[in-house]
Parts: C-alpha cells; sequence; structure tokens
C-alpha cells in the first residue's frame, strides 16, 4: 500500500521549514529592528541590559535606605504550652517596639526587657491576661526578654527554656 501525498501540503510545509530555518539564524529574540538598524549587536544590548540592571539595583537600594528610618513595629504574641509564639522578633535600631503579650497558659510568667526600660506591671504576666510592652529600640543586641516561668514569682532563671529574644539589628 503506497501513501499518497499531495504536492501542494508538500510545497507548504517546505515553505514553513524554509521560513523556520530563516528566522533561526536572525537574531529576533536578543535584538530588536531598531537596535539593528542603528549597528548594536548582541554584546552592545547584552552591555547596556546590564549596565540598566546594576543601576536599578544600586540607586533603587540608596532610596529605599533613605526613606526607611524609625518605624513602629507591632507584635502579638502567644504564651502557651510555656512557649512564645513568635519566639524571635526582629526590629531596626530607632524602631518603636510594641508588644502585645496575651498568657493562655495556667501559670504567670515573667517578662521585661531592662535595657529599653520595658516592664509588665508586677513582673508577671497573669494566665488569661494580656499586657502590652512599649519602647525604642535604642541599641543593637540580642535580648531575652522572658525572665522566668512558672507559679514561682521569685524565680528569675528563665531556666524553663522559654525564649522571647528581641533582636535590634
Amino acid at each position: 500500500m503506497t501513501e499518497d501525498t499531495n504536492p501542494s501540503v508538500d510545497n507548504e510545509i517546505a515553505v514553513v521549514e524554509a521560513r523556520l530555518k530563516e528566522l533561526r539564524s536572525e537574531d529576533h529574540r536578543l535584538l530588536p529592528t531598531v537596535a539593528r538598524s542603528k549597528g548594536f549587536d548582541s554584546r552592545h544590548v547584552a552591555v547596556l541590559f546590564a549596565v540598566v540592571v546594576i543601576g536599578l539595583m544600586y540607586f533603587g537600594s540608596q532610596g529605599s535606605a533613605k526613606d526607611t528610618g524609625p518605624q513602629l513595629r507591632e507584635f502579638t504574641v502567644i504564651m502557651q504550652g510555656s512557649q512564645y509564639s513568635p519566639s524571635l522578633l526582629t526590629v531596626n535600631q530607632g524602631d518603636t517596639v510594641v508588644i502585645d503579650i496575651t498568657n493562655r497558659d495556667p501559670v504567670a510568667h515573667g517578662v521585661d526587657l531592662p535595657q529599653f526600660g520595658a516592664f509588665v506591671p508586677g513582673g508577671h504576666v497573669q494566665p488569661g491576661q494580656t499586657v502590652r510592652l512599649e519602647f525604642v529600640a535604642a541599641q543593637k543586641g540580642r535580648s531575652d526578654a522572658a525572665t522566668c516561668g512558672g507559679p514561682i514569682p521569685e524565680d528569675k532563671s528563665d531556666a524553663h527554656g522559654e525564649e522571647l529574644v528581641v533582636n535590634v539589628i
């Protein structure tokens, strides 16, 4: 059994294949018509593209650094199962920090940041209580705000594995 071929279809296929070959040889994707007409080749376009990208990255970062000064940073922290969530708060030096802390445990938890003058009234967050710490992150460093856990208010050892770290960068 022989296969019948249609000469006009074969001709159209040959024309399409020839045009595809022609398009592949031209660099339409990298060089717009205007660039080719002005005498630019792919190296010129690549260098120009790299310069534009680097310039945007440099000047974009310069502008954002100037625009970001001290800001208000607000956090909601939940104490449950003798764990803080979130347990790491990162802020920038100079930021005003507001931390709302809710104790869902059946025992009181001690929380304070004396280096920032931030103290919980009475030293402990009582079960079911929500308190607010407000301060300005004046100096860089890491501080653990969890000062104790458990039912003994005098316990300041922080030996219970609880951490509420405030990282000032």
